[in-house]
């Protein structure tokens, strides 16, 4: 059991704003009644602004730990004792653990349980082939880095400001061996269209498509979707995206990053506990919250 000094439930959340759309509670909290633990998780909106002042207080208050969601998965880097070796390339970090001596470790779950998710819904062989990713938060420098461990050949990445796609880039080129990457203005559709009608995988890594705002895409040239590209939207709330429906309308495969959450938070669990979570109990729970509403 995993209790404070008086015996009490410890405390595991996440952080982020807005929280409305989370389902990680629902699905962490069924996790660990399964797993017969101490431990309760909650949600822990915290304003912009206000990030130091809320990590502070989460350490003083003995939370195990805490995911990290927008928008502070990079900002909260600086407010960590230590940095993963993922952390450190991917330059974003989604778990947090308040140790007892008063350090705070920073992990990327996200990485890892991209690339699992990737390999069983969508496919498994990416070496040598073409992506196009959308985004350039913390999210898609995951994704980013997943990506080039997978033997991929050349990368698009688009965001809303190029600049910021083109300082990504340059900070993973150390990591990006063989890869041929170039940076695109999301608002640019005719270059967009263009590099999807050329690619092998499509990643959504924005939030765009997020409840409440299910009916938004990035894309809005469907055109683009053709034969034999891979389809995967990092949201999960709806399961299924606008981005999702239109693609399985035209036979792709396709899917909602629904298991992503799964084994990003399964990976945070077992920092956290130091046991396997059970990934059914987990799915079923995400599932039944997200289509709940």
């Amino acid at each position: 059991m995993l209790t404070d000094m008086t015996g009490r439930t410890r405390l595991l959340g996440i952080i982020g704003s807005p929280l409305t759309h989370s389902v990680s509670p629902e699905m962490q909290n069924a996790a660990l009644a399964a797993m017969g633990l101490d431990l309760s998780y909650v949600p822990f909106p915290v304003q912009e602004g206000c990030l130091r002042e809320a990590v502070s207080g989460l350490k003083a208050l003995g939370v195990r730990g805490v995911n990290v969601t927008l928008p502070f998965k990079e900002a909260v880097l600086s407010l960590a004792d230590t940095l993963s070796e993922t952390v450190r390339k991917v330059g974003a970090a989604n778990t947090l653990t308040f140790e007892s001596d008063g350090r705070i470790l920073a992990e990327n779950t996200d990485t890892g349980a991209f690339r699992q998710a990737v390999l069983q819904t969508v496919g498994p062989y990416w070496k040598g082939r073409k992506a196009v990713i959308l985004g350039a938060g913390g999210a898609a420098r995951a994704v980013l880095c997943a990506l080039s461990l997978m033997g991929l050949q050349e990368i698009s990445l688009f965001n809303r400001r190029r600049d910021r796609a083109e300082k990504v880039l340059s900070e993973f080129q150390p990591h990006l061996h063989g890869v041929y990457c170039e940076a695109f203005d999301l608002e640019r559709g005719e270059a967009l269209c263009d590099e999807i009608s050329k690619a092998d995988l499509l990643v959504q890594a924005t939030s765009v498509g997020m409840w409440p705002d299910a009916d938004a895409c990035p894309i809005l040239d469907f055109t683009c979707l053709h034969d034999g590209l891979s389809v995967f939207d990092l949201v999960y709330n709806p399961e299924d995206t606008r981005l999702i429906k239109e693609a399985k309308a035209r036979g792709l495969s396709a899917s909602g990053g629904l298991l992503m959450l799964v084994f990003q938070g399964a990976l945070s669990l077992s920092i956290w506990t130091g046991c396997n979570p059970p990934l059914e109990t987990m799915l079923d729970a995400a599932r039944e919250a997200v289509n709940r509403g």
